[in-house]
């Protein structure tokens, strides 16, 4: 559940976005003199400028995105992506950032996927999809065969980092460990008929555009404290 009275801001040279979820304004830099307030997504927590044209991307939780222009004030596109609903039956939330490419010709979207894993526990991955800021059509599908599931993108030097979680199939597991997911399991048979365990962790790796790399992991603390969404929920 989002926080009341939540609220986040973002800047460029020209103008200040502001975010209350419902709704979203545009200020005037410096004035802070209304522009404009749009109403086109439910949930728009999550706002960007475009580095190189008169764009802002809005993001919902709800599997969204809204495109403006700053030019005319008008909205340009909204793109609904894939809902993913987990194992369990309930829908999962688009949690994960997203960031613009330095030429501003791309928005890079973390977007979360169901998982064609019928084993895997957390139900859902994340997908890297790039849209066209012209056409808005997606371009490139990144990581589609991974068991990350990314939360952080920022553009970094010549290319970005991601920060997430990746998940790794485990023989440490036991019936125990099996019959807190499953109760159904057959402690007759082999644990791994059963069950397949899944161990995660965090971490933090950049990436050129093609490769991830330098990933490192980090504590569960320094991932909640770059989390885009950790306010919302921790506070």
């Amino acid at each position: 559940m989002v926080n009341a009275g939540y609220r986040f801001t973002v800047h460029n040279d020209k103008y200040t976005a502001v975010l209350t979820g419902r709704t979203v304004k545009i200020l005037r830099k410096g004035t802070k003199e209304e522009l404009a307030r749009f109403r086109d997504l439910k949930h728009a927590l999550r706002g960007a400028f475009n580095p190189a044209k008169n764009m802002l991307v809005t993001k919902s939780l709800e599997p969204w995105l809204a495109f403006y222009c700053l030019d005319t004030m008008k909205l340009l596109r909204t793109i609904e992506v894939e809902k993913p609903v987990s194992k369990y039956g309930y829908p999962n939330l688009h949690e994960g950032g997203f960031c613009f490419s330095g030429d501003g010709k791309r928005l890079l979207n973390i977007e979360t996927v169901t998982s064609l894993r019928t084993s895997f526990r957390p139900g859902c991955v994340t997908h890297l999809v790039e849209y066209d800021c012209e056409t808005f059509e997606e371009t490139a599908r990144h990581f589609s065969e991974s068991t990350y599931v990314f939360r952080v993108i920022e553009r970094h030097e010549d290319g970005y980092l991601l920060a997430g979680t990746e998940y790794k199939q485990s023989q440490n597991y036991s019936h125990a460990d099996a019959a807190m997911y499953y109760l159904s399991a057959d402690p007759n048979k082999p644990v791994e008929e059963n069950y397949t365990h899944w161990e995660s962790t965090y971490f933090i790796a950049f990436f050129d555009g093609n490769v991830l790399a330098r990933k490192r992991e980090i504590s569960a603390e320094n991932f909640m404290a770059i989390s885009p969404y950790s306010e919302i929920y921790y506070q």
